[in-house]
């Protein structure tokens, strides 16, 4: 059947998970990760996916931005089921950062305007100094027409982390999926970056975090295990449940640091 696409207006703005059944294919045998799972993120929240690696937290950014088909259930944003949401539509509302950035052999101002609408010097200077990036390209020769090789590879990990998190800021979406985008980052620069974040009024905004540090302004936090969410609440009250995984993760990074 023809499913009328539709376009996101994004007035409500809530993702929604409603009973959702996901599973995949490895060394040819069918894993079911999603049984049933259900979520609410109200407009504007800023909200962090944790749990160990392969246990569902990536997943559920790739579906939300349609790289892979939900077995059952439904996912909606704005009221309206992401099946019947134009991906095109669909991506002009959202941000997403990744791990390991994709950036262009373009310059500096090219990868971070990308995707943008016009963006003004002021704005992109503001946004620059947002991310920590300004001194940087301040000191360079050519500043922001300054060549940065393919995918990056004159610059460090930190520095195509911090051009792909001011990329998404000057995209200015309404929803922003951030998947250990701050990971290679030094906590420092890491923790001005998210204290900006945790402020943005307009923005609803998921961070898939290893250090839970980066958590502690979250709304709620959504802890994985084995493609279910297993404990949900702010960084406060699931340091309370000591029996709880997030406890447990939060006790091994503070003996690690």
């Amino acid at each position: 059947a023809n499913v009328k696409q539709g376009f996101l207006r994004y007035t409500s703005g809530d993702l929604i998970f409603d009973s959702v059944s996901f599973s995949y294919i490895t060394n040819e045998t069918k894993k079911n990760l999603f049984n049933n799972l259900s979520f609410v993120i109200k407009k504007n929240q800023k909200v962090g996916f944790v749990g160990l690696s392969g246990h569902g937290k990536s997943t559920v950014i790739n579906l939300i931005l349609k790289l892979y088909d939900i077995k059952s259930g439904a996912i909606y944003i704005d009221n309206k089921s992401i099946h019947d949401i134009e991906t095109k539509s669909l991506y002009e509302h959202t941000a997403f950062v990744p791990q390991m950035p994709l950036l262009f052999n373009r310059s500096l101002k090219e990868n971070m305007t990308y995707g943008c609408d016009a963006v003004s010097n002021a704005t992109l200077e503001h946004i620059a100094r947002i991310v920590d990036l300004k001194d940087f390209i301040d000191n360079l020769p050519e500043g922001y027409d300054t060549k940065i090789g393919e995918n990056g590879s004159t610059l460090s990990g930190g520095q195509r982390q911090r051009i792909a998190l001011a990329r998404a800021l000057l995209k200015n979406s309404s929803l922003l999926l951030l998947d250990e985008s701050t990971s290679q980052l030094d906590t420092i620069t890491e923790k001005k970056i998210t204290d900006y974040l945790y402020h943005v009024q307009e923005k609803t905004i998921i961070f898939v975090a290893h250090r839970l540090s980066t958590l502690y302004q979250a709304d709620t936090i959504f802890v994985f295990e084995h493609g279910a969410i297993i404990q949900q609440g702010s960084h406060a009250q699931l340091l309370d449940d000591e029996n709880g995984l997030y406890w447990r993760l939060w006790q091994k990074q503070i003996k690690e640091n």
